[in-house]
């Protein structure tokens, strides 16, 4: 016996398209608020904790966690594993010596 497809949506593709957006929106979002992320869309620009605390002279995980929750390192995870943009640790260290 044939399957039939189950029509969701009968809307035209410009009233989908916002939809759509949003959708890829939010998972950028979620992605870039510390969610975890697909292996296979870790980018060069990622370093780990230990490489964060070579860079901006933090000694422990301690103190990196804590500015984590301050909101100045957004941290992204795969499995256990924790990975921060280079390019945004560098800017948060920027916003740091202006203080």
């Amino acid at each position: 016996m044939e399957q039939q497809e189950q029509i969701l949506f009968s809307l035209p593709l410009k009233r989908m398209e916002p939809i759509f957006k949003s959708w890829v929106r939010e998972v950028i979002t979620e992605t870039q608020n510390g969610e975890e992320i697909p292996e296979n869309e870790i980018q060069a620009d990622l370093i780990t904790r230990d490489e964060l605390k070579k860079i901006t002279g933090l000694s422990s995980d301690a103190t990196v966690i804590k500015y984590e929750k301050l909101g100045k390192f957004r941290p992204m995870r795969l499995g256990r594993k924790v990975f921060y943009r280079k390019s945004e640790v560098l800017k948060s260290i920027k916003e740091f010596r202006r203080v």
